[in-house]
């Protein structure tokens, strides 16, 4: 924070105004710009939801440093439960950070007057300092929502992988249509959503096999996409796959299988697997040959209040 402020005078802790929707969206789009796996509401959608006539003012509060807002925090009540809240992370300027504590006292308070006895919120290690943060205001780890297993390439054995003849490359002219009705079944998504999805990366830029589906019987039965990280040119990143049966593991087998086998023989390092919470087992039954390590990318802290 900065040094030379002045508490008493400059700081300024508001619930939420209307027009507070332009500063809100505006920062915090600024502020989560390179968090992945995070999305900033628009100013727009903002502006619909709190018209709503269930929207309270006081789920929402904002900082203010000299009259221009540094900060802000969103909470709501859990639909589901009512006596559980739900609390977004802070977002505040990094030179403002230590405001972050008042943030959230102002939301325990607020969910204390609706007497909610539980708050949950979403951290990341690759938000800022977050679970430093939110352990240091009390909360605790529930569970994960995302992990991210790594396999190393170096220790796989390629002779004990089968080869299934049922996976190949995808071909757009001819598989384009069946892959959009998985991912649309998968995803909940719309046609259009799920071709836009298939279609966003196509044709690899560098990655030979990026995209490879199982098909049997000239029905395509699953789909898989890899790529090289953003971050890291020597590793692969892919997920699960998608599939007609889901329980189909043979299937999803078979495509993970293939991109382990081409990605070490294109003498990539390791190969990460983004899994979300219903998943995990999927990934530990899968191949018990194989050693994994596991990275929390999304987890749930609670705090009792």
């Amino acid at each position: 924070m900065t040094n030379n402020m002045n508490l008493e005078n400059d700081i300024i802790f508001r619930y939420y105004q209307p027009g507070f929707e332009k500063m809100q969206s505006e920062i915090g789009n600024e502020i989560t710009d390179s968090w992945p796996y995070y999305f900033q509401t628009p100013e727009l959608q903002l502006k619909k939801k709190y018209k709503r006539y269930d929207f309270d003012e006081k789920s929402r509060y904002y900082v203010f440093y000299k009259n221009k807002l540094v900060g802000f925090i969103t909470s709501k009540k859990d639909k589901n439960n009512p006596k559980i809240g739900l609390m977004n992370y802070p977002l505040v300027y990094t030179e403002f950070h230590s405001l972050r504590k008042g943030l959230v006292e102002k939301c325990i308070t607020y969910f204390q007057s609706l007497k909610i006895k539980e708050i949950l919120t979403t951290v990341s290690p690759l938000w800022e300092d977050s679970i430093l943060f939110i352990k240091e205001m009390g909360f605790v780890k529930d569970h994960d929502l995302l992990v991210m297993s790594r396999i190393k390439l170096v220790e796989i054995d390629l002779n004990s992988l089968i080869q299934s003849k049922y996976v190949r490359k995808y071909d757009k002219t001819t598989d384009e249509i069946q892959v959009i009705e998985i991912l649309s079944c998968n995803l909940e998504y719309s046609t259009q959503q799920s071709k836009a999805i298939l279609n966003s990366q196509y044709p690899p830029p560098e990655l030979k096999f990026v995209d490879l589906v199982y098909e049997k019987d000239e029905k395509v039965l699953g789909w898989i996409r890899s790529q090289i990280s953003e971050d890291d040119p020597n590793v692969i990143q892919t997920s699960l796959g998608y599939l007609i049966d889901p329980v189909e593991s043979n299937i999803r087998n078979s495509l993970l299988e293939e991109i382990i086998r081409v990605s070490k023989n294109f003498n990539y390092t390791s190969i990460r697997i983004l899994v979300n919470r219903n998943s995990i087992n999927v990934i530990n039954s899968f191949n018990s040959n194989l050693k994994y390590d596991f990275e929390s990318i999304l987890s749930i802290y609670k705090l009792q209040i």
